[in-house]
């Protein structure tokens, strides 16, 4: 019997019944997701509560110091260049079979979450939108839109604001602004002001590793969740 069982992402079904069996046996369960930033580039996290919007509050009240020179450095690395003259919302898509959508959020289809987006931007802005990489979901033509397919970081920084789901594209934004509409249930859906925007990006940071510091016996042994684990 372990005292721990580690499981990634733990929405799915038939994740819940693995992690009910092991809950009935008084097993703790430890939760795993790619990272905050640099998402899909050999970043990852563990919670002890869940994943995403299942998140322990990451808002430690204690812990109010602010790095701002790794924030410098993560947003240094991520930025592009500004492609829009113009005022624009930016709107970064999903891809709907996620647990994300599935289980938190108000819209089942991106298209649905389109024709709400068009009902609150003032019509002065233009609508900049972004297909999931991993989405074949044809977006519906509308005489606002201005699809695009380059880098987030060209357009997040120099928005007017940023409307999404729980996109981990709302996170990187926080990198640069608060300007943001969280439409479902995340890590984004909260209200923050300059300063708790950076706290918050501070934390995530810290909560967040490398694969390779996996490897790293020290650093996980001075790691936030193992020290969380050594708790239960």
């Amino acid at each position: 019997k372990p005292d721990f069982a580690f499981i990634w992402n733990g929405n799915l079904l038939s994740d819940k019944i693995t992690i009910n069996t092991f809950k009935a046996n008084k097993v703790n369960m430890v939760y795993g997701e790619l990272g905050f930033f640099d998402h899909y580039n050999k970043t990852c996290y563990f919670d002890l509560n869940g994943v995403n919007a299942k998140i322990s509050d990451i808002m430690d009240t204690h812990d109010t110091i602010i790095d701002l020179p790794l924030i410098q450095k993560i947003k240094a690395k991520h930025i592009q260049k500004r492609l829009m003259s113009h005022p624009y919302v930016f709107v970064p898509l999903q891809v709907e079979s996620d647990t994300q959508i599935l289980e938190f959020s108000p819209f089942k289809t991106m298209n649905s979450f389109l024709e709400y987006v068009i009902s609150i931007v003032p019509s002065h802005l233009a609508i900049i939108v972004k297909n999931h990489p991993r989405s074949e979901n044809p977006i519906i033509a509308d005489s606002r839109f201005t699809v695009v397919d380059k880098d987030v970081h060209h357009y997040i920084p120099y928005a007017d604001m940023v409307i999404g789901i729980n996109s981990t594209v709302l996170t990187e934004t926080l990198l640069y602004h608060s300007n943001i509409i969280t439409c479902g249930i995340g890590i984004t859906s909260r209200n923050l002001n300059d300063q708790t925007r950076l706290q918050l990006v501070s934390q995530l940071l810290k909560k967040q590793m490398t694969w390779d510091q996996l490897y790293d016996t020290e650093f996980i042994k001075n790691s936030k969740f193992y020290n969380e684990m050594k708790t239960r």
